[in-house]
């Protein structure tokens, strides 16, 4: 970061992730420099009589001399600008400096949309940069449930993250669902299950599937599949594969999506919840329609 980076009134603002990746990446040089800058500069000078490496050209300027970089005193204010404005930018839109102890952000579900997500993974990349730590989201109506809300035919949604297919060694940083890690990549999503049985620190559970909107079409096992759909849909999708479909009923006070379009159960994969994870239960099966037990059936003759 040299002197003429700043803006004319002696304030340099990072507005955007863009902007302030490349001012803190000048900024990390400069950390582990600045203090020693000056008492360094007949090292430097020795350093370029000597290395071929490095060109004698009075046209070259090197962002380590000196007489170019910010002073310790010029590069702490600059910082403590950067700290206080970082707090006046739009808190929908960028996120102040962390806390080790502030709690998860909490967003609307309507706001978990594809954009929003890109913008919240490339400002973590920022914020890698910055400060050496990335920040997490929920829902706001994910929460630690009370145990006695789960029970056999509760339809509820968690964050699920599970092993892809690809091996592929790069993803782009701001994919709203991959996520590279030393593991392998990893796919991430919110998923609508439905618990087949509650154990003492578990439930286990059934995945909602919709296949992006195409149900069964192209799957190869439809028997282990059963179509479920929402008892207030007033045109519901007609039922899919051999089996007599399911129907569901939304919590009173569940406002987010429910059961939509081609939705089916998977009855051959099971989910384990734990009760310490967050979750937002938005639904059961519905009893007119003897759903849950015929789903229980179907279950025991394909696994059993």
């Amino acid at each position: 970061m040299r002197r003429n980076s700043l803006t004319s009134n002696g304030r340099s603002r990072p507005t955007t992730p863009k902007d302030s990746l490349r001012s803190m990446v000048a900024t990390r040089s400069l950390l582990s420099r600045g203090g020693r800058s000056r008492s360094n500069s007949a090292s430097w000078t020795k350093y370029r009589e000597h290395s071929p490496s490095v060109t004698s050209d009075s046209s070259y300027s090197s962002p380590d001399t000196p007489d170019q970089c910010l002073s310790p005193v010029e590069l702490r204010e600059e910082l403590d600008r950067y700290e206080t404005e970082s707090k006046l930018l739009t808190s929908q839109e960028w996120l102040a400096p962390p806390s080790p102890r502030s709690q998860t952000r909490r967003m609307n579900a309507k706001e978990y949309n594809i954009e929003r997500v890109k913008m919240l993974k490339r400002w973590a990349q920022v914020e890698g940069l910055m400060y050496g730590l990335h920040s997490s989201s929920l829902r706001d109506s994910d929460a630690q449930q009370p145990r006695e809300l789960y029970a056999p035919g509760v339809i509820f949604s968690a964050p699920v993250h599970t092993s892809t297919s690809s091996e592929e060694m790069y993803v782009p940083y701001d994919d709203p669902n991959l996520t590279a890690t030393p593991f392998g990549t990893v796919l991430s999503k919110f998923r609508k299950m439905v618990i087949l049985k509650v154990y003492g620190e578990h439930v286990q559970c059934l995945p909602i599937y919709t296949h992006n909107g195409r149900g069964l079409d192209g799957k190869e096992f439809p028997r282990e599949y059963v179509s479920i759909r929402d008892v207030a849909d007033e045109h519901p999708a007609p039922d899919e594969g051999p089996h007599k479909g399911i129907r569901a009923l939304r919590n009173d006070e569940f406002n987010g999506t429910f059961i939509k379009g081609r939705s089916v159960v998977k009855l051959t994969e099971i989910f384990s919840h734990r009760f310490e994870a967050p979750a937002t239960i938005e639904g059961r099966l519905d009893l007119d329609s003897d759903s849950r037990r015929r789903l229980f059936d179907l279950v025991k003759r394909l696994i059993v």
